[in-house]
This record gives C-alpha cells, sequence and structure tokens, in this order.
C-alpha cells in the first residue's frame, strides 16, 4: 500500500524543488527537532536547507513556515522525534 501524502500548506510561496524535498522527508520518516518554544512546531533537516513547519495536532497538516540553507556540523541540544506519513 503506498503511503499517504502529507498535506502540506505553503504559506510563504516555496519552490517547488523545496515543497517536493520536504514531501520526501516526510514520507521517509524524517527525524524532527521540535522548537522549544513552540509547542507543534519543528525543524527537519533536508540535503541542503532546513524546513521550519507546524504540524497541526488535531489532523496533521504540515504548515511550511520557512527554510533556510543547512550548515553542515552545527548540532542543536533540542528533542527529536521521528515523523510519522
Amino acid at each position: 500500500m503506498p503511503l499517504k501524502q502529507p498535506i502540506i500548506e505553503d504559506l510563504r510561496h516555496h519552490s517547488a524543488e523545496s515543497l517536493s524535498e520536504l514531501r520526501q522527508l516526510i514520507a521517509h520518516g524524517a527525524l524532527l527537532r521540535a522548537d522549544a518554544n513552540r509547542p507543534s512546531f519543528f525543524e527537519l533537516d533536508g540535503d541542503e536547507q532546513v524546513f521550519y513547519v507546524h504540524i497541526t495536532p488535531h489532523d496533521g497538516k504540515v504548515w511550511l513556515l520557512a527554510t533556510w540553507p543547512r550548515q553542515v556540523g552545527s548540532g542543536s541540544a533540542v528533542a527529536e522525534k521521528k515523523v510519522a506519513a
């Protein structure tokens, strides 16, 4: 059975490539880093960029809020959890 595609709301008009990469990360169970200051907000590391998203608790919809270039080797001391597609 194919994986269910997540519903992604792009609130900042990101590129089609960014949206596609985010879908792939979620579909493959990427690790999420929780934002310690905001419940249900997370960072996901892509190959070249970091995605900042909000996952709505009631329906699992993903809101893409921001992206920025990924800095390899910059560790972060925040909680991680695996996203389930």
